[in-house]
């Protein structure tokens, strides 16, 4: 009897999934190891990931805790479930667990608004999974700990962002969504800068997650982070507080997240043609009442934004090159990203070779059964 309900639940699951490929047109979608990962393949030069989004908690993965053995020297701790309670560290190894809700949501509605104005989609990749589980946005020790199943889904997020990259032939931009609840209530961009560097002026473009851009962009620097043809120059256009901006340049000391691993390793401070900026949402921005407007807004800012600054140029101009120290874990990763992105003539961000699901069993069938049904739509 078991092993006739999960047969059907198998059947339901795919036509589930070739009626949802059905529904997402001329674009492939696929989904990653036990389907905690999803890549929704596009064909204009914009990336959108949505790492903290998920709301899956499986069993089969433990939630994420404080870590151990703190290295001050380094600022590193140890990521593991073996760490006792009595080493664990909440000062200096304490993992942030908090999902940014409704990130996902956005995410599919600015796409689909792209879609409208541009006669293109971008690509899109998203963890399924809670913060709780991994967080696709911190090195893979810190995010998945050395967890199987958690690895794996952090192994295909970064893998279908790499092949993101990879299938845009030439320049191109990553939007990493994210959602924040400071009282300032900016829509933050994160170039990588701290607040007070950004509080301090005089900003070094080898240092940014935008630094192809500075190459070849026709303005200043300055410009492309807070002037009118910034990214939040021309967000504010549409009356939104958003910092960098010329109405508001720095934080002055407030909070501010300035991008983090993503940006970091998906960008183009350490080298290749894809630039990258954070998007820090404010709560509310992403409520029901007001998200359909903002997307549409932030797809008309991403419309402007290409043609200002990504229109065909294939003469970058001279910069004083300054090496930048790589605060990645490991930097073969970053190297392996441009390496492919560079050399790569592949057509898909979502390539099949890296999408296939495993069931563990009835009780997972029926979560995955529901979680496609239920919490996916184009």
């Amino acid at each position: 009897m078991k092993a006739e309900i999960t047969n059907s639940l198998l059947l339901l699951i795919t036509i589930s999934m070739l009626f949802l490929a059905t529904l997402a047109g001329d674009y492939k979608r696929v989904f990653g190891r036990y389907g905690y990962t999803e890549c929704i393949s596009g064909d204009l030069n914009v990336i959108i990931i949505i790492p903290h989004g998920g709301r899956l908690k499986p069993p089969d993965i433990p939630d994420r805790h404080n870590g151990c053995d703190y290295d001050k020297d380094k600022n590193e701790c140890r990521w593991s479930h073996n760490c006792s309670v009595e080493k664990r560290d909440p000062e200096n190894c304490a993992p942030v667990l908090s999902s940014d809700a409704l990130t996902i949501d956005l995410a599919k509605r600015v796409a689909n608004d792209l879609k409208v104005f541009l006669g293109k989609r971008p690509h899109v990749i998203i963890s399924h999974l809670h913060r709780s589980k991994m967080d696709a946005n911190r090195a893979i020790e810190e995010a998945a700990f050395n967890n199987t199943y958690a690895k794996a889904a952090w192994e295909d997020f970064h893998d279908y962002i790499g092949h993101a990259k990879a299938s845009i032939h030439g320049r191109g931009i990553l939007f990493d969504f994210h959602g924040q609840s400071h009282p300032e209530g900016w829509v933050e961009l994160g170039y990588l800068y701290r607040h007070d560097i950004l509080d301090a002026g005089n900003l070094n473009p080898n240092s940014s997650s935008i630094r192809s851009l500075a190459q070849y962009a026709d303005v200043s620097f300055e410009e492309l982070i807070r002037g009118k043809t910034s990214f939040g120059g021309i967000l504010q256009e549409f009356s939104y507080k958003t910092i960098p901006s010329p109405n508001f340049p720095s934080p002055k000391g407030r909070k501010y997240y300035r991008g983090g691993y993503n940006t970091r390793r998906h960008g183009s401070r350490y080298g290749g043609l894809i630039d990258a900026i954070q998007i820090e949402t404010p709560m509310i921005l992403r409520h029901r009442e007001t998200i359909s407007r903002y997307a549409e807004d932030l797809a008309r800012t991403i419309k402007k934004y290409l043609e200002i600054h990504y229109a065909t140029k294939t003469t970058p101009k001279p910069m004083d090159f300054i090496t930048v120290k790589m605060d990645l874990n490991s930097t073969n990763e970053v190297i392996a990203d441009i390496v492919q992105a560079s050399h790569s003539k592949a057509s898909t961000s979502c390539l099949e070779s890296s999408a296939y699901i495993t069931f563990l069993g009835p009780t997972f069938t029926l979560s995955l059964y529901m979680h496609v049904f239920i919490v996916h739509s184009v």
